[in-house]
């Protein structure tokens, strides 16, 4: 049994585990908990860039083909943050009191982001030609689903 890329990801993996283990101890004295949040996020980063870059060199991807099928995800992203922030319903406290009004009013933000992400996704790829993608897959299970249901949708 063979895994695609292992020697190429336990490296940096290892590397990076000694950068956190040097910055927690330096960075927590220094600065405390902070300073620990501080040394844990910069190590992340650094994983997600060497881990991204050896998963790309394993699938022969290059970072632009990435970023071309992250582009209409982050603008939809962008959207729903917008929506919800026109609503007053970003990065506001909640006026509810209790534990159901509570649920509610979290219940409420959700489906609205959930809402206005999926519009604009939507939206992005249309404009964008109906390229081969997450939303054609997605789409075509739905009309799968909602045929087999007998709703007629096609």
């Amino acid at each position: 049994f063979h895994v695609t890329g292992v020697q190429t990801c336990a490296l940096p993996i290892s590397i990076t585990t000694v950068l956190k283990v040097v910055l927690l101890l330096v960075l927590v004295n220094y600065a405390g908990l902070v300073g620990g949040a501080i040394a844990l996020n910069v190590v992340d980063w650094i994983d997600a860039v060497t881990i991204s870059a050896a998963a790309l060199h394993c699938m022969r991807a290059s970072a632009g083909a990435l970023l071309k099928r992250l582009v209409r995800p982050v603008l939809a992203s962008l959207a729903m943050v917008a929506v919800l922030g026109w609503l007053g319903m970003a990065w506001t406290p909640t006026t509810a009191t209790g534990f159901g009004p509570l649920c509610l009013d979290a219940a409420t933000r959700v489906a609205v982001g959930a809402v206005g992400y999926a519009v604009a996704l939507v939206v992005l790829w249309l404009a964008a030609g109906r390229p081969a993608g997450a939303e054609r897959a997605v789409l075509g299970m739905l009309g799968k689903v909602w045929r087999r249901v007998g709703l007629g949708w096609s």
